[in-house]
């Protein structure tokens, strides 16, 4: 799966940003190694202050990731599906560049 979050890191989906990219993986990783018992805010925190941002970048190549909330301000992370596969990911960036590649003449 890390050549999948490399792939989507890769493209504009994060305007390439090398630190972004390797905070996804962290958490994409550590909430893999978990499985049901998730990650909390706080761990997540450790890893990217903004990590809100970073679930937002895996939600948007496929995951599926569970919110429970445990007390005020504490938060459980659980992965329930990965990211999609790369020949997905692909065709959805084709499709995205064909959307916005129009020359309108």
């Amino acid at each position: 799966m890390q050549d999948q979050v490399r792939l989507f890191c890769g493209k504009s989906h994060i305007n390439g940003r090398e630190k972004h990219c390797n905070q996804l993986e962290q958490i994409l990783t550590l909430l893999r190694e978990r499985g049901e018992r998730g990650a909390t805010s706080e761990e997540l925190y450790a890893i990217a202050r903004r990590f809100g941002g970073r679930l937002f970048e895996a939600r948007r190549a496929g995951a599926v990731i569970e919110v429970r909330q445990l007390s005020a301000g504490l938060f459980l992370y659980v992965l329930r599906r990965d990211i999609q596969t790369a020949p997905t990911i692909l065709r959805r960036e084709a499709q995205s560049n064909l959307t916005f590649g129009k020359v309108s003449g």
